[in-house]
């Protein structure tokens, strides 16, 4: 066992290996432990629900108490916060993380508000559907929560009530369609594009104030990536959708496609950049591959500590197997390696959600269930700073 949920009961952490002698200890982030000796093979530590009690990543080690030395290197041990969830977003102005909750978590559809630096949900904000895809706005004053038939508006300051956009009406609209992700556009925070519709396949959309624009973009990108002056709206393949100045149209596609490899999630556009799962950085007015960093998995770029973070693996696994997954840390502007960081995770893309706070912290969603479906807890990590 390498994880646990946050806030269990007492555990009996085994560990297994060679040589095992009764004068070792297990360490748990260098403090000792109540151990057992069972045999030259195995040990048994006693880890307290103090230790689980919060979120995080720690690390196990054997330490000899004759010699006073170390005895092993370390190993990491996740602690997460056990809510099946469907997306997660970070407030930068009230330092908070807001997951959209399942209705097959315990604490039934909600939205779940949590301190990451504290590493504790403050609370849960009933919800009467399925929450999905989040966005927030650039002011951090409204919310975007994604319903099966609705697109739910909260006002973050609380100074006016919350609103929601109808689908019943849209064109095109199959039984199995979902909002695949929102983009905010530049402005008061009410405009916004949203992609709708099958995996692959969805049609595209803007609102203004809650009221839909005319037109809409047939068939177009699942991803909607961030517009950089509200004329232009980038997709997933580096496309530019041009919004026209009279209304609303994606009549006029200009393609952006570069030759880069896809990724397991959608693609980050962040100052103008857009960095993918794949490990591509793109300047998608050029269009042009700037650079590759050495990474496959979910990725969110941190402009303002000039670093790039990656959850995943060095390259593209097989699709039918899974590696031992890790974080990766790359300097922003040569594209080189800071750290690297083992986490106990498998995975083969890790398709979800990776988001940064403060200087060092980084939250995403657990590994999905194999059939699909939500993820199984949310991970909330303290990345050493680099040296």
């Amino acid at each position: 066992q390498s994880q646990v949920a946050a806030d269990s009961d007492e555990l009996k952490l085994k560990i297994t290996g060679f040589n095992f002698t009764p004068i070792l200890q297990v360490q748990w982030n260098g403090q000792g432990r109540v151990t057992q000796y069972i045999d030259s093979r195995t040990l048994k530590a006693t880890i307290t629900a103090a230790d689980v009690a919060k979120p995080g990543l720690t690390q196990v080690a054997l330490f000899d108490t004759s010699a006073g030395a170390s005895a092993s290197d370390p190993v990491n041990f996740l602690v997460y916060l056990p809510l099946r969830s469907n997306d997660l977003i970070y407030d930068p102005v009230r330092s908070l993380v807001y997951v959209s909750v399942s209705k097959q978590d315990a604490n039934g559809p909600s939205l779940a508000v949590i301190d990451p630096t504290a590493e504790v949900i403050q609370r849960f904000i009933p919800l009467a559907e399925e929450p999905g895809t989040l966005a927030i706005t650039g002011d951090s004053r409204y919310l975007y929560v994604a319903f099966p038939d609705r697109i739910h508006r909260m006002d973050l300051t609380g100074s006016t009530t919350a609103v929601d956009i109808i689908f019943s009406a849209l064109p095109h609209l199959g039984p199995g369609s979902i909002v695949q992700s929102i983009v905010p556009l530049p402005g008061d925070g009410t405009s916004f594009a949203f992609s709708l519709g099958e995996p692959g396949s969805a049609d595209v959309y803007a609102v203004d104030g809650m009221v839909f624009r005319p037109g809409h973009l047939y068939g177009g990108a699942t991803c909607l990536l961030g517009t950089p002056d509200g004329v232009t709206v980038y997709a997933d393949d580096i496309e530019a959708l041009q919004l026209t100045s009279t209304g609303f149209s994606f009549a006029n596609v200009q393609s952006k496609a570069v030759n880069a490899p896809e990724g397991p999630s959608c693609p980050i556009y962040s100052n103008g950049l857009v960095y993918t799962g794949s490990g591509a950085i793109i300047n998608p007015a050029a269009p042009s591959v700037l650079g590759l960093f050495g990474a496959w998995g979910i990725v969110s770029p941190a402009p303002a500590l000039n670093r790039v973070y990656f959850v995943g693996a060095d390259a593209n696994p097989d699709p039918v197997q899974t590696v031992p997954a890790k974080i990766m840390v790359f300097d922003a502007t040569t594209l080189n390696p800071i750290s690297s960081i083992p986490i106990p995770l498998v995975s083969n893309g890790l398709g979800a959600r990776l988001i940064n706070f403060g200087a060092n912290g980084i939250a995403f969603t657990e590994v999905a269930t194999p059939n699909g479906g939500p993820s199984i807890g949310i991970c909330l990590i303290q990345v050493p700073a680099p040296q």
